[in-house]
């Protein structure tokens, strides 16, 4: 299989290489990375179930930090400056009868160094789609020490950061993308939303 590369919107020298794949069964599986003539054998793990909410389920209605309600999330944005899509919580949106598109990242503690190029990029196409598609960023800690997960990244069960979900007016998820990802992908979860 010939994987996709992106990195639209991602600073120099920073992008992945994507591949869509149905494994017809759970278990550990051997892979084989071949780039610029040379090979790479690794292993990773299919699991029976999602470890976090899938395309399809319903979306956690759980709060998220707002400036007014910070849910005991200081900082509540992270990025600097910071971001404006916290304005709003998600308990107020998802499943009201307006699509949202939901980030959850943080730029300063970010394992994979991800979380504040994919917020700096997602930020111009939430502004595109302002009219019909609300958007919001939620942070992963609680505090700058990154030792407890903020109460809305408990509630949806996420494992690590950075990821980008599409919630329909019903409050059903329609999309998602996680790790890292270009802002081609990021569309693609507004293109989810929008008729």
């Amino acid at each position: 299989m010939d994987a996709t590369p992106r990195a639209e919107g991602l600073p120099e020298f920073r992008g992945v290489y994507t591949l869509e794949h149905v494994f017809d069964t759970a278990g550990t599986w051997a892979g084989r990375l071949e780039y610029q003539s040379e090979a790479s054998d690794f292993l990773f793990v299919v699991r029976e179930e999602p470890a976090a909410p899938a395309v399809g389920d319903a979306a956690s209605t759980a709060a998220s930090p707002t400036p007014d309600t910070t849910l005991g999330v200081d900082p509540i944005c992270t990025r600097e400056p910071p971001c404006p899509l916290h304005a709003v919580s998600l308990d107020t949106l998802v499943g009201k009868g307006r699509p949202v598109v939901i980030m959850f990242g943080t730029p300063a503690l970010c394992q994979t160094q991800y979380c504040g190029p994919v917020l700096d990029v997602l930020m111009p196409i939430a502004e595109e789609h302002s009219a019909e598609i609300d958007t919001v960023h939620v942070e992963i800690y609680r505090d700058l020490t990154g030792e407890r997960s903020a109460p809305t990244v408990e509630a949806w069960n996420l494992p690590s950061e950075p990821w980008v979900y599409g919630v329909d007016a019903t409050g059903r998820i329609t999309a998602r993308v996680d790790g890292a990802f270009d802002a081609t992908e990021i569309r693609s979860v507004y293109d989810t939303l929008t008729p």
